[in-house]
C-alpha cells in the first residue's frame, strides 16, 4: 500500500510540473520547431506601408498576415526593390527569406523589413548627365590680319597674313594666305582654302579643300587637297571617350557616398540600401587612388581604397574613331600656292573592344605606294598601357618594307615611364616619305623617358634616345633635368644633355621669380659645342582685359659681345600693337606688328582683337559703359552702340556671359544678368541682354488746402493702363512715368481730382509735393 501511494504521488507531481511548463512556454517556441507554416488557416488582410532596410519612403501594399508571418505579392516586393524570382502574383512570405527580419508596427500601420544586401538591386551612381546645349552660330563674315615689318642690316621686309572666313549654322568657309614685300618684289602665298561642315549629333566633321590627314602614334600625316570625313570629338565635349573606372560597394541602410580621387573630393551622392556601382570621371591621366566613403544617418563611416588607371590611349568599349581622306597630295606647302601631286587616299580607325583593349588600323594608297598596318593598345590592370603595331608597304617598283613598333607607358602620381622602340626595314615607305630619299625616317629608334616627383624637394627626369638613320651615323643622346620650387614661389630649373657618341655635353641652370603679373629670370647655359651664355629676362604680362605688356632680355656669350632685346605689346579692344628691337654681333634689328580682326555679325561691323576660333558679340540693349564678363573674367565694357566683343571664346563649350548689375545705374532694370551659350567652332553669336531704364518717381499728393490725400485713394495714369494706391501721408510711387503725365485720382473719401507729374531732379532727396485739384 505504501509503495502504491508513493508512485501515485510521483505521477501527480510530474503532471503538475508538466502543466506548469506548458503554461510558461510561449506559443512561438513551438511554432519554430516546425519548418512548415500553415497558411490554410484564416488570414488577416492588411494594407501596410512597407519600408526596406531603414528607408522611410516605402509604398502601401496589400499584406496577408498569418500570425507572425507576412505574405506580400512578388510584384509588389520587386517594386519595393527586392530581387526575387517567381510569378508576379505569387505570395512571398517575407519572414521566411534568408537573413530577413520583419517588424510590424500596428500603430503606424507599417512593416519594416531588413534583408541582406544580396537581395537588393545594384544601383548605378555617377555624375548626373546634363542636357547638352546645342552649339549655335550666327551668319557673318570675319577678316583677320597680322601685319609685320622688320628691318635688319639696312634691309626691310614686310608681310601681311590674313584670313577670310564665312561662318554660319552649318560650318565655315575660309582662306588663309600672306602677302610678302621683300627687296622691291611683292607676292601672295596661299596656305589653306577649305569648307568645314559639322554634324554635332553624330560627332562627325567634313572638310572639302586643303586638310591634314588623320594619323596614329605609329604613322605619319600628309597634307592633301580633297575631301575628308571623320570623327571630331572636340565638338562633343560631353562624350566619355576613355573607359571610366568603376568602384563597387554596398550599403545596409540609406547612406551618403563620397568619392575622393587622389585626396580630392570628386563626387557626392546618396545611395539606397543595397550594392552600388559608382562610375567616376576623374580628370587625370594615369594611375590614381580612389577612396569610397559611405556614411549612414548616425554618422558611421566605412572607407574603401581602390587603385585605378586611366589612359587617353584607350577608347570606351564600342566607340569608334576614324578619319578618311581622298584627294591629291599637297606639295611645297609654304613655298607655292597651288602645288598638288598625284591622287591618294588615306584612312585611320580606332575602336574600343573592351575596357582594356583598343584596336587600331591605318592604310594609305596611291599609284606609287601602298601601306597598311594594324595595332593594339592594351592596359594590363593598373600597370600602365602597352602598344604594338605592325605595318607593311609596297612601292610600284616592287620594293617592299615593314615597320614594327612596340612601347609601354606608365603615368603615376610619383613616377612616370615611357619606352618606345621602332624598327623599319630599308624599303619601308608611306605617303609622307615615299619620294623623300634620305628623309625617310629612322630605320631603328629607341627612346626611354622617366620622371619622378620628390614632393617638396622637386622633380627629376631622365631620358635616352638611340636612333639610326639611313646613310647617317648613329645618334645617341642622354638627358636629365631637375625642377624645384623654393619658398613657395622661386623656381629652379636645371638640365643637362650628353652626346654619347662623341662625349660632348651641354646644360643650363635657370632661376625664375614671379611677382604679380611680372616675372624675372636669370640663368647660364653651355652648348655642346663649348660656347656658354649668361642671360637675364624680365616680362610683364598683359592684363586679361587689355593693356600694356613688356619683355626684355640681356645676354652675354662667353667673353664675347653683349646681346640685348626688348619688346612692348599694347592690346586694346580693337587691335594689338607690338614694337621691339634687338642689338648684338654688330647688327641692329627693329620690328613692329599690328594684328586684329574685322567682324560683320548681327548687322554690326566691328574692329576687334584677333579671333582664332569662336567669338561672341554681347549686346547691352544700346546702353554704353556696361561691364561685360566671360567666365567671370572682365573682357571690357559696351561701346556707345551697346556692344562688347569677346574674342577668345572656347568653342563647343557652354560659356558663361554676364553683366554686373551692381555697376548699373539704379534706374536700369535687368531681367537676366547671366546667360550660357555654346558656340560652334569658327563661328560667332550675339548674346542679348535686355535692359530698360526705369523712370520711377515718388510724390506726395495733397489737396487744395495742402493736406495729404487720404490713404487708399486710387491713381490712374492717362497714358498707361493700370492704377496705383496712395499710401500714408499722401505718398505715391510710380514707375515708367514721364514728367507732364496727367494723374486721375479717385479719392478714398469719394471725391475726384487731377495732378500733373513735375520735373524731378536726379539729386532730389525728398519726394516733391504735388497738389491734386
Amino acid at each position: 500500500m505504501g509503495g502504491d501511494r508513493f508512485w501515485r504521488c510521483c505521477r501527480a507531481l510530474w503532471q503538475a510540473l508538466l502543466a506548469l511548463f506548458l503554461a510558461a512556454t510561449p506559443a512561438w517556441a513551438f511554432a519554430q520547431t516546425s519548418s512548415v507554416t500553415d497558411f490554410t488557416s484564416s488570414a488577416t488582410h492588411l494594407f501596410l506601408k512597407v519600408d526596406v532596410n531603414g528607408t522611410r519612403d516605402g509604398p502601401v501594399v496589400f499584406v496577408e498576415q498569418h500570425g507572425d508571418h507576412f505574405r506580400i505579392k512578388c510584384s509588389d516586393l520587386r517594386a519595393i526593390g527586392l530581387r526575387l524570382e517567381g510569378a508576379a502574383e505569387d505570395m512571398i512570405d517575407v519572414t521566411a527569406l534568408a537573413g530577413a527580419k520583419v517588424a510590424y508596427d500596428m500603430a503606424q500601420q507599417s512593416l519594416s523589413v531588413i534583408v541582406p544586401p544580396s537581395l537588393l538591386p545594384t544601383q548605378r551612381l555617377g555624375e548626373a548627365s546634363t542636357a547638352r546645349a546645342p552649339a549655335i552660330s550666327g551668319s557673318g563674315v570675319l577678316i583677320s590680319y597680322d601685319l609685320y615689318a622688320q628691318t635688319i642690316g639696312g634691309r626691310t621686309t614686310a608681310s601681311l597674313w590674313s584670313e577670310q572666313r564665312l561662318f554660319g549654322r552649318f560650318g565655315t568657309a575660309s582662306n588663309t594666305g600672306t602677302v610678302r614685300l621683300s627687296g622691291g618684289t611683292t607676292g601672295y602665298l596661299r596656305y589653306d582654302t577649305r569648307v568645314r561642315l559639322q554634324d554635332e549629333g553624330r560627332a562627325l566633321a567634313g572638310t572639302v579643300g586643303d586638310m591634314v590627314t588623320g594619323s596614329l602614334s605609329w604613322g605619319n600625316v600628309v597634307r592633301m587637297g580633297g575631301v575628308q570625313i571623320g570623327r571630331n570629338f572636340r565638338i562633343r565635349p560631353d562624350l566619355v571617350l576613355t573607359p571610366l573606372p568603376q568602384f563597387a560597394g554596398q550599403a545596409s541602410v540609406p547612406s551618403a557616398v563620397d568619392l575622393f580621387i587622389n585626396g580630392q573630393r570628386s563626387h557626392t551622392d546618396s545611395v539606397r540600401p543595397g550594392p552600388f556601382l559608382l562610375d567616376a570621371r576623374p580628370s587625370i591621366n594615369g594611375a590614381g587612388e580612389a577612396v569610397v566613403v559611405t556614411t549612414d544617418a548616425v554618422g558611421r563611416r566605412i572607407a574603401a581604397s581602390i587603385p585605378f588607371y586611366v589612359s587617353n590611349d584607350l577608347l570606351r568599349p564600342g566607340l569608334v574613331d576614324f578619319s578618311l581622306e581622298v584627294g591629291a597630295l599637297r606639295r611645297d606647302y609654304g613655298l607655292k600656292s597651288f602645288s598638288y601631286g598625284m591622287a591618294a587616299a588615306s584612312g585611320v580607325a580606332r575602336m574600343g573592344i573592351t575596357r582594356h583593349l583598343t584596336l587600331e588600323a591605318q592604310g594609305q594608297m596611291s599609284r606609287k605606294v601602298q601601306m597598311a598596318g594594324i595595332g593594339a593598345v592594351v592596359a594590363p590592370g593598373v600597370f600602365g598601357t602597352a602598344n604594338l603595331s605592325v605595318s607593311a608597304s609596297h612601292k610600284a617598283n616592287g620594293t617592299s618594307g615593314r615597320q614594327v613598333a612596340i612601347g609601354y607607358d606608365y603615368v603615376g602620381r610619383r613616377f612616370g615611364l615611357s619606352v618606345q622602340r621602332v624598327e623599319r626595314s630599308s624599303g619601308y615607305r608611306d605617303l609622307a616619305s615615299f619620294d623623300l630619299g634620305m628623309l625617310s625616317g629612322a630605320r631603328r629608334s629607341s627612346r626611354v623617358f622617366a620622371s619622378a616627383s620628390l614632393d617638396s624637394a622637386g622633380s627629376i627626369g631622365v631620358g635616352y634616345i638611340d636612333a639610326v638613320y639611313r646613310d647617317a651615323p648613329r645618334t645617341r643622346l642622354a638627358t636629365a633635368s631637375y625642377t624645384a620650387t623654393l619658398f613657395g614661389r622661386l623656381s629652379l630649373i636645371a638640365s643637362a644633355d650628353v652626346d654619347v657618341r662623341n662625349g660632348r655635353a651641354g646644360g643650363q641652370f635657370r632661376v625664375l621669380l614671379p611677382f604679380g603679373r611680372s616675372s624675372l629670370s636669370a640663368g647660364v647655359q653651355r652648348a655642346s659645342t663649348g660656347t656658354s651664355r649668361m642671360q637675364v629676362d624680365f616680362a610683364r604680362a598683359i592684363p586679361s582685359e587689355g593693356g600694356l605688356g613688356v619683355s626684355a632680355s640681356v645676354a652675354r656669350e662667353g667673353r664675347g659681345a653683349m646681346l640685348a632685346q626688348g619688346e612692348t605689346v599694347w592690346r586694346t579692344p580693337v587691335v594689338q600693337l607690338t614694337a621691339g628691337g634687338s642689338r648684338g654681333r654688330g647688327d641692329t634689328a627693329l620690328w613692329a606688328s599690328a594684328s586684329g580682326s574685322l567682324v560683320m555679325l548681327g548687322g554690326q561691323i566691328m574692329p576687334t582683337a584677333q579671333v582664332s576660333d569662336a567669338f561672341a558679340l554681347v549686346s547691352t540693349d544700346g546702353m554704353a559703359g556696361i561691364p561685360v564678363y566671360y567666365e567671370n573674367q572682365r573682357v571690357g565694357v559696351s561701346n556707345r552702340r551697346g556692344y562688347a566683343f569677346v574674342p577668345g571664346v572656347t568653342s563647343h563649350y557652354s560659356g558663361r556671359y554676364s553683366i554686373d548689375p551692381m555697376a548699373l545705374d539704379r534706374t536700369i532694370l535687368v531681367s537676366v544678368s547671366e546667360k550660357h551659350m555654346n558656340i560652334r567652332a569658327g563661328g560667332g553669336a550675339v548674346v542679348d541682354f535686355t535692359l530698360a531704364r526705369n523712370s520711377a518717381i515718388s510724390l506726395t499728393l495733397t489737396d487744395d488746402v495742402n493736406r495729404p490725400l487720404p490713404v487708399g485713394s486710387i491713381v490712374a495714369q492717362t497714358q498707361t493702363q493700370g492704377s496705383v494706391v496712395v499710401g500714408w501721408d499722401g505718398l505715391l510711387y510710380l514707375e515708367n512715368t514721364q514728367s507732364g503725365a496727367i494723374l486721375d485720382v479717385r479719392r478714398a473719401d469719394g471725391g475726384r481730382c487731377r495732378a500733373v507729374v513735375p520735373e524731378i531732379s536726379a539729386e532730389a532727396i525728398a519726394p516733391p509735393v504735388v497738389s491734386c485739384l
